[in-house]
């Protein structure tokens, strides 16, 4: 006995699901965007801010130190050179990326 083929069911979204979606998917592409920005910030104003010390540094450091620090904690040691932020906006492109691939 032969079974009959099963026919292929998609699910259509409605408009108001994709809309949502969409919105979704511009808000997580917007805040990597300005983390990318605050961690890009964060280094340059540390070549000019040793200690840190200035109000837009500590704003900076803790919207970053959440990124940073995992990172930093994994990365070995490179003498006074700090890769972490290197590392943390190479990591946020590739999520930014998997996220444009995801929506088209």
């Amino acid at each position: 006995m032969r079974l009959a083929a099963q026919p292929d069911v998609y699910y259509v979204r409605s408009r108001t699901e994709v809309l949502r979606l969409l919105f979704i998917f511009n808000i997580l592409s917007l805040f990597l965007t300005i983390m990318m920005y605050a961690i890009i910030a964060r280094a340059l104003i540390s070549w000019f801010d040793r200690g840190m010390r200035s109000p837009i540094s500590q704003v900076l450091i803790q919207i970053t130190e959440p990124i940073i620090a995992p990172i930093r904690r994994v990365l070995p040691t490179a003498g006074m050179i700090d890769f972490s932020p290197m590392v943390a906006i190479i990591l946020i492109f590739v999520l930014q990326r998997m996220l444009a691939t995801a929506v088209h």
